[in-house]
This record gives structure tokens, C-alpha cells and sequence, in this order.
């Protein structure tokens, strides 16, 4: 059978999948809305809502994918949330695009509010400053870039497990076919055939 991580069966594989993504999204949720609420420039506030409607897709679409994988008898329902679930790799794609766009606009923002910050202590120069300010913006946005990244990537394997799930099933419904109920007629036939 068919493996997730290597170690993992297939089905718990694509369970516990849908619930890191589940529980992913409603955290996401919970700090989006924490900071639109806090946060009173529009500026800072769009790349959140967009985090937030990212979020609300990513949680319909894993509570319909773990019904779906608890509980579908079909595996064509299982088709529909791989198929899903490479759309949302797809979205996360977008989103990272988005993300590194707002990064890069952000840092002229960020570097005129830190140099404006330091040019008030009167603490170093405007060369000085220039370089703290850079390195401060460095930190700040490499983890986020890289854990987009490596999450984007994380995704496409997530996805490319979740189809392989769905072939699987697929081919299981091919093996066993669904048995038929023989009915009170079938069954006068059978007896007639054994009476001659």
C-alpha cells in the first residue's frame, strides 16, 4: 500500500493533512482579525484581509476534506477535494506572490518610518541608520519569505499525496466491485434451474 512520508498509510497520511491545514487556516483566522482589529492604517491592513479570505477558503475547503475522507464511500467525492486541494496550492501560490509584492513595497514604508525614528534620537548618522534600518527590515521579512516558501512546497507534496489517495481509492473501487442483491425473482429462477 501506498505511503504518506514514507512511514505513514494513506488514508492517516491525508487525515492528518487536513487537519494541520484545518487547524493552520483557523489560527491564521483568529490572528487576521486580531490585527484588522488593532491595526488603523489601510496600508498595513490589506495584506491581513487578504491573509483572512485565504484562510476562510483554506478552512471550507479542509472541513470538506476531511468529511470527505472520513466518510466518502466514492471515490470520485475523494477526486473532488484532491482537485480542491491543488486549487488551494494554487491560491497559497498566489498568496506568496502577493506576500513577497507587500514585502517589497513595505520596505520603503518601513525604512522612512525606522530612519524618521532614528533621526530623532540623534543617535548615529544617516549612513549608519540606512544599515541598522536594512538589517532590521532583513529580519524581519526573511522568515516570513522562507516559511512561505517552504510551505508552498510542503503544499505541492500535500497535494500531490491527496491525488495519489484519490487514484488509490479509485483503484480499489475497480478491484472490488459493489455486490449485487439478488431479488425474489432471481432467486424462483435459481430454483427452477435446480428442480429440472
Amino acid at each position: 500500500m501506498a505511503r504518506c512520508c514514507c512511514c505513514i498509510p494513506l488514508k492517516a497520511g491525508v487525515i492528518i493533512i487536513t487537519l494541520l491545514w484545518l487547524f493552520t487556516s483557523i489560527i491564521s483566522a483568529i490572528a487576521d482579525v486580531a490585527v484588522i482589529k488593532n491595526t488603523e492604517q489601510l496600508y498595513d491592513k490589506r495584506y491581513y484581509v487578504v491573509d483572512l479570505v485565504a484562510s476562510a477558503i483554506t478552512f471550507l475547503i479542509t472541513t470538506f476534506g476531511l468529511f470527505v475522507t472520513c466518510c466518502a464511500k466514492s471515490s470520485t467525492i475523494i477526486k473532488i477535494y484532491a482537485v480542491l486541494f491543488a486549487i488551494l496550492v494554487v491560491i497559497q501560490i498566489a498568496h506568496l506572490i502577493y506576500m513577497c509584492i507587500f514585502i517589497a513595497t513595505y520596505h520603503d514604508s518601513y525604512m522612512s518610518t525606522c530612519l524618521s525614528t532614528i533621526k530623532s534620537s540623534n543617535s548615529t548618522d544617516d549612513i549608519t541608520g540606512s544599515n541598522a534600518c536594512n538589517a532590521e527590515f532583513k529580519k524581519f521579512a526573511a522568515p516570513w519569505v522562507i516559511g512561505y516558501v517552504l510551505a508552498a512546497i510542503l503544499s505541492i507534496y500535500f497535494a500531490f499525496v491527496i491525488n495519489r489517495y484519490a487514484k488509490h481509492c479509485k483503484s480499489n473501487e475497480k478491484i472490488s466491485p459493489v455486490p449485487t442483491v439478488q431479488t425474489n425473482t432471481d432467486k424462483k429462477s435459481d430454483t427452477d434451474t435446480d428442480k429440472k
